[in-house]
């Protein structure tokens, strides 16, 4: 990897660089093992300690892989690579409750929807969204912020007994002091929140990362334009919805309407 043999070519230490970047020493072994990508400024700091000019530089190779998705050591996977190292996560979905956020057999009625789905199939795609909850048992979990469109609460996924359980979860999950839950109005309209699903992190010490759903395979992105207009996006639809305490009563009305 580039970044491992700049640093290997003049015999510095791990530590050494963390040292001329005022970083931790794992933010530095991070980046070489490609857990998590540095930010555009720190590429920029490395191409001057390094003395890198022209076109062969870390900043000209950062912005050609962030065109290559495909790239294995800097496509983070978000779920195993990204969220356990965030400290805040933000989440918007028109559609679903947020997957951190389901419980197993909501999560099984979608998986089940699926054209051609095996039984080992949806299985395991469910143990891995399960598996994603255990950020939130953390010594200090990441503070969660999700926006859901109002009308997932009334969206029968699975019977009535399985959308019923999914809102009591999230009625619960509100309950912690690091999870806030939102709920936008479906009168709002939300035209800036239809384009599609999405989730930010921001990952120590100041990386921000997105990803965004596509149908097959969402993008996994720290390009700081790309971030920024996601949080711009993310701010629109915030201010459509209703206050915690407020989303919470919907919640509860919801609740009640469907376990009649």
């Amino acid at each position: 990897m580039e970044l491992v043999e700049q640093r290997r070519s003049r015999r510095w230490s791990q530590a050494a660089l963390a040292m001329r970047l005022d970083v931790h020493q794992t933010l530095v072994s991070q980046w070489e093992t490609g857990r998590t990508l540095p930010g555009r400024e720190y590429v920029r700091r490395l191409d001057q300690i390094y003395g890198l000019t022209e076109d062969d530089t870390l900043v000209a190779l950062y912005e050609r892989v962030l065109r290559e998705a495909e790239s294995p050591r800097w496509f983070l996977r978000w779920a195993e690579q990204v969220e356990p190292q965030a400290t805040t996560l933000k989440f918007w979905d028109p559609l679903l409750v947020p997957g951190i956020l389901q419980t197993e057999r909501y999560a099984s009625a979608i998986f089940q929807a699926e054209p051609r789905a095996t039984r080992a199939w949806i299985e395991e795609r469910v143990a891995a969204r399960m598996a994603r909850r255990a950020i939130l048992d953390k010594k200090r979990p990441p503070i969660i912020l999700s926006l859901v469109e109002e009308s997932v609460l009334h969206r029968p996924i699975g019977d009535r007994d399985v959308l019923v359980e999914q809102l009591r979860h999230l009625l619960r999950a509100t309950e912690r002091p690091d999870v806030n839950v939102q709920i936008v109005p479906t009168s709002a309209g939300c035209a800036a929140g239809m384009i599609s699903g999405f989730a930010l992190a921001q990952l120590p010490p100041y990386q921000d990362m997105a990803t965004v759903e596509a149908a097959h395979e969402g993008l996994v992105t720290a390009d700081a334009d790309i971030v920024t207009r996601l949080h711009q996006r993310y701010d629109s639809i915030r201010t459509d919805a209703y206050s915690q305490r407020e989303s919470l009563r919907i919640i509860k009305d919801a609740i009640e309407r469907w376990a009649k």
